[in-house]
């Protein structure tokens, strides 16, 4: 075999490697990682709206806590009043 032969043969052969190997990528590849690209701008979403709902959250649990306060508070001044009319009327 001359040189020519073989460098014919190995040009052909990269050749057919390399149309194989793209329309593999296209296949197969491509496909794949358009769907992983989807995917993260799915979880991205998600996680946006998952913060959202733990500021709102925060938010909601501030606003239980002071209407908790003045519960208590309201309680606490109806049951002064109870006891004071209680012991007014024992007069």
């Amino acid at each position: 075999m001359d040189w020519s032969t073989i460098a014919a043969v190995a040009g052909v052969t990269f050749t057919v490697t390399g149309a194989l190997g793209s329309l593999l990528l296209k296949a197969f590849i491509n496909p794949v990682h358009q769907q992983v690209l989807s995917i993260e701008g799915f979880m991205k979403d998600h996680e946006d709206r998952l913060r959202n709902l733990e500021n709102q959250s925060a938010a909601h649990s501030i606003h239980l806590e002071n209407l908790m306060k003045a519960v208590d508070r309201l309680v606490t001044k109806i049951d002064e009043l109870v006891s004071f009319e209680k012991t007014k009327q024992k007069e």
